[in-house]
């Protein structure tokens, strides 16, 4: 293990399932390159509990790891099924470059539909199994978003999109990106898209398919057609398979 992020935080209970969130202290072990959760927070009376650390870990509600990111804009992370935050190293030059390919293609098109809403790579869901993720690109209906509160749309959104675009980087493992692919469609979205781009592969996940359907491009050039919800949608592929 290499040490790869040192930042500070604490976990003030202030009642029954409430947290506030400050900087404290925690340390953070990862593989370069690979997400690893935080498992442990440490308050001053765990610094001086004698237990098994196993015994207080501690798994973050939906809430306080709003708090956590409020208290920590700096780090990025992602908030897994078991309530433990996972930090999520910045993307490098080309993997960003091809997402935000992506994502751009997505928000002209859904700006002329006029029927939802894009989304980036910095928009957080909650899925209904308690995780949060930011997925490179994403799509939500109109009709979805308007039963939300306006609170509810300034934080984390409560739902899984429609529509999901994942973007592999060099530093990802397929079966982890493919089991996330999986939460996307058990999370409710209708339609997910995992590009693995130097092997010019797409994933495609559909509800009902155990497995997603593989397509593999021949040469650069190449478009996918949306389907279900984005029908309509066409992402030219030349410049995600291009990079830089």
């Amino acid at each position: 293990y290499r040490l790869l992020t040192l930042f500070f935080i604490r976990m003030k209970q202030r009642e029954p399932g409430k947290h506030e969130a400050s900087q404290q202290f925690c340390q953070i072990r990862m593989m370069e390159g690979e997400p690893r959760p935080i498992h442990s927070i440490f308050s001053e009376d765990h610094r001086r509990d004698r237990r098994p650390p196993g015994s207080w870990i501690h798994r973050f509600s939906n809430d306080a790891y709003w708090a956590f990111c409020v208290a920590n804009p700096n780090v990025r992370s992602e908030l897994n099924a078991n309530g433990e935050i996972v930090i999520v190293p910045p993307a490098g030059g080309e993997s960003e470059y091809r997402s935000t390919d992506v994502s751009s293609q997505l928000f002209a098109w859904a700006r002329r539909d006029g029927r939802g809403k894009a989304f980036g790579s910095s928009g957080g869901f909650i899925l209904p199994s308690g995780a949060v993720y930011s997925p490179d690109a994403a799509w939500v209906s109109n009709e979805r978003l308007e039963k939300l509160t306006k609170e509810q749309r300034r934080k984390f959104i409560p739902l899984a999109p429609e529509f999901v675009v994942e973007v592999m980087s060099p530093s990802d493992r397929l079966a982890a990106a493919k089991a996330k692919g999986r939460e996307w469609i058990e999370g409710g979205s209708k339609l997910v898209w995992l590009i693995d781009a130097d092997r010019r592969t797409v994933f495609v996940y559909r509800p009902g398919e155990p497995n997603p359907r593989t397509l593999v491009f021949a040469d650069d050039s190449g478009e996918l057609a949306g389907e279900g919800p984005v029908e309509g949608f066409l992402l030219d592929l030349r410049g995600i398979w291009e990079g830089l």
